[in-house]
């Protein structure tokens, strides 16, 4: 029988066409899929997607960078099934607490649900997803990690918002770049947490983190009941709870003993105890120590996470040779490629004068130095001192210029000068004490140049470093043992040092090189010797940081 080329024709037209069919349904999906990412990219509304206002604008600029880049191809799924990153993500999301983070900032729940929605067995054909809904979800995804990934970089809050005095340092990052290496080598979780602080101080403290959760998970530690006095050998109700509470928080080793006794053990574990606290240790168990016992595992997660945060607005990263303060813990450290060279004690502002958070550069050593009064201790102070005694500047090897140029070293006579007449607004001279053992910088001040006009120095009253409680300057950093610090800085012997101090005009002494120096407020930290160690909160920013921190937790869980 003859087929016509009338049949052949159309038989080969029906094959051409079926056998074309899939690829271009396809193609045809992608390019609405793109149509539809576009159009909702141009009415994109922030707030829907980016639930933190302090960071909504800038990230919604690189959620757009981020599909620009790509040509506005879905980054997390196709039309018809959820890739691999996409699972990735979700896993990296509930890690999250293992940073501080709250995973429910994230979108978690709300992403599972929208997957499940789109991708169940039931809507499992391509022309029953929602095409919006689609995008929504990957715009939901894209921006789930663009908030994770700002948080871990730079912190979920701008402590500068609640004190001027605290000075940030935010680490930047191409988050849409980040974000598409990630993806197309699907490292997901390994580029979150490149973006985590790279210091070790940060990965000491995850860890202690995570073994404070599992004292949590376990039910914590019972409070203990107040006890005026513990003798050696005692082995009763209360030592027995001490016995507990120490051996969960590793400061004494409960496998060592057989029966919980107060013993020279148990007294040199509560010493340790102490330690890490800033309290005497004593080995008693007084009002401090027991309140210390007392605070909840939640308080020491609490803790552990608002200081891991603070790391997150340090510098990007901080050299293995540097000049560390903390001003909690009153103490000054130098380390040398991550060694500790040099500690000493120091002082620290008062409550109304608080020493500032920064970081900065020591270049140089100011020998001899002179004091130029800041001009509120000057108008505050001085001036009301001076309309009843005018030979006070005299007798207290002070002079007074007119202006605040150093070029300006014409000194007024302070007794011809009618002080009675002017008031702390109108006082405008400028106050200096020269060299000499009343100077209140002592023999050496260490320059760092700063708007604040805060710097490292000597007192002539070292009997000060006696206390526990040391938070009495007026903002800078007095040291303990200036001298010492000079020698190690310039690789001097004493004998060099001691002969550029006591002279009677200050001598400037440029540094070999020059340091990093970090003043940090740090209430709970891990030391040189993996200790984690807590300060009280001298400034109260932990309460304010922790109010601000929270109050944002809450305003995000409710949007």
């Amino acid at each position: 029988m003859r087929i016509t080329h009338k049949y052949i024709w159309m038989f080969l037209s029906i094959l051409l066409i079926y056998s074309c069919k899939p690829g271009d349904t396809k193609d045809k999906r992608k390019k609405e899929v793109q149509a539809e990412m576009q159009a909702q990219i141009s009415s994109l509304k922030s707030a829907v997607y980016f639930k933190d206002k302090a960071i909504r604008s800038y990230l919604k600029e690189e959620l757009e960078t981020f599909y620009k880049n790509r040509k506005y191809k879905l980054a997390w799924m196709t039309s018809d099934k959820i890739l691999p990153q996409s699972d990735s993500l979700i896993q990296a999301i509930m890690q999250a607490p293992t940073d501080g983070l709250e995973t429910s900032n994230y979108e978690l729940q709300e992403i599972q649900a929208l997957q499940r929605e789109l991708f169940s067995a039931e809507k499992s054909k391509q022309d029953t997803l929602s095409l919006r809904k689609l995008v929504q979800l990957d715009f939901k995804m894209t921006a789930s990690y663009l908030t994770y990934a700002s948080h871990l970089l730079s912190g979920r809050i701008d402590p500068a918002k609640l004190d001027t005095l605290w000075i940030t340092y935010p680490r930047k990052k191409d988050l849409a770049v980040h974000l598409d290496e990630a993806i197309k080598k699907n490292r997901i979780y390994g580029s979150l947490q490149e973006l985590s602080p790279v210091v070790d101080q940060y990965k000491q403290l995850k860890k202690q983190l995570a073994l404070y959760r599992r004292i949590a998970k376990s039910g914590g530690w019972p409070a203990m009941k107040t006890v005026t006095t513990v003798n050696m050998g005692t082995a009763n109700e209360p030592v027995h709870a001490l016995w507990n509470r120490l051996g969960m928080s590793g400061d004494l080793d409960t496998t060592a003993a057989s029966m919980p006794v107060f013993d020279n053990a148990m007294k040199e574990a509560l010493k340790k105890f102490q330690q890490r606290y800033g309290i005497n240790p004593d080995g008693k168990l007084n009002a401090e120590t027991l309140a210390r016992l007392n605070e909840p595992v939640e308080r020491t997660i609490e803790l552990i996470e608002l200081n891991m945060e603070r790391i997150r607005w340090a510098p990007d990263s901080i050299e293995n040779t540097y000049i560390w303060v903390n001003v909690p813990e009153y103490t000054l450290k130098v380390f040398s490629k991550g060694k500790k060279e040099e500690e000493m004690r120091v002082i620290v502002g008062k409550d109304y004068a608080s020493t500032p958070v920064f970081s900065d550069t020591l270049e140089y050593i100011v020998f001899s130095p002179d004091w130029t009064v800041p001009s509120t201790i000057a108008k505050n102070e001085i001036l009301p001192i001076l309309q009843h005694n005018p030979d006070y500047l005299m007798s207290n090897n002070m002079a007074v210029y007119e202006t605040w140029k150093e070029s300006d070293t014409l000194a007024l006579d302070p007794l011809s000068t009618d002080w009675s007449q002017f008031t702390p607004e109108t006082f405008t001279y400028r106050i200096v004490q020269k060299p000499g053992p009343e100077n209140p910088l002592g023999q050496v001040k260490f320059m760092l140049p700063n708007d604040l006009s805060v710097y490292l120095h000597d007192t002539p009253n070292h009997t000060l470093f006696k206390r526990e409680e040391r938070n009495l300057s007026h903002g800078c950093v007095r040291l303990e043992k200036p001298v010492d610090l000079a020698m190690y800085l310039l690789n001097w012997n004493e004998e060099q040092v001691t002969e550029k101090i006591n002279q009677p005009e200050p001598i400037k002494q440029k540094l070999p090189k020059k340091w990093p120096v970090q003043i940090v407020y740090r209430t709970a930290w891990v030391d040189e010797k993996g200790i984690l160690n807590f300060r009280d909160d001298i400034y109260g920013h932990d309460k304010k940081q922790l109010n601000a921190i929270t109050k944002k937790e809450d305003q995000l869980s409710k949007l």
